[in-house]
């Protein structure tokens, strides 16, 4: 007996392309169970018991690990300035103090600080864009600070990062200039 016939099968019974897919998968599929095992075993060992809340959400993890504190968590009141740029007249015209953000009534414009020309780079250096503009506010948000750190609907708050801000008139995308921990926010 052959150990390879003439149509490739392996002792005349399994062919020797479809032994070698089997083997393939088998061995994918442990290496993937192996690896997601441990990786739930990490994970499970860095949580602990207690609340986080961010933004609107509260999660709630369950540990036996006591040597992990749980992150200290508080709702705060935040002014944020931003830098909304490269909107048009209309938009920029439709702004005004008091607006709020369409799914948040906690988030609303407190101060419009500055609405200037949208500059922009030529030839002959940098120009005034005729129709666009840049308009900074300064807003007022309730937030979430975990370990000091502020977090508005699951994202970090940081200068520099991006803010959409979208009422029942207009959207805009900005740029946070400036985060400040406020008292009279609420009001």
């Amino acid at each position: 007996m052959k150990l390879i016939d003439e149509k490739g099968r392996l002792f005349g019974k399994i062919n020797i392309i479809d032994l070698l897919i089997v083997i393939t998968l088998i061995y994918t599929g442990s290496v993937f169970y192996t690896k997601g095992k441990k990786l739930k075993k990490l994970e499970y060992n860095k949580v602990a018991s207690g609340n986080v809340a961010i933004g609107n959400n509260v999660n709630t993890f369950v540990s036996t690990d006591t040597s992990f504190s749980p992150p200290q968590c508080s709702v705060v009141d935040l002014y944020l300035t931003i830098k909304f740029g490269g909107y048009n007249s209309a938009i920029t015209n439709a702004v005004s103090i008091g607006d709020k953000k369409e799914d948040d009534p906690f988030v609303r414009i407190k101060e419009i600080i500055s609405i200037k020309p949208f500059q922009i780079l030529s030839a002959s250096g940098i120009i005034d864009h005729p129709e666009l503009k840049n308009i900074v506010v300064r807003m007022a948000v309730r937030a979430s600070k975990i370990n000091d750190k502020f977090y508005y609907d699951k994202m970090a708050l940081k200068i520099g990062s991006q803010f959409l801000f979208k009422s029942d008139r207009y959207d805009m995308n900005g740029e946070i200039l400036e985060i400040k921990v406020c008292d009279d926010c609420a009001k």
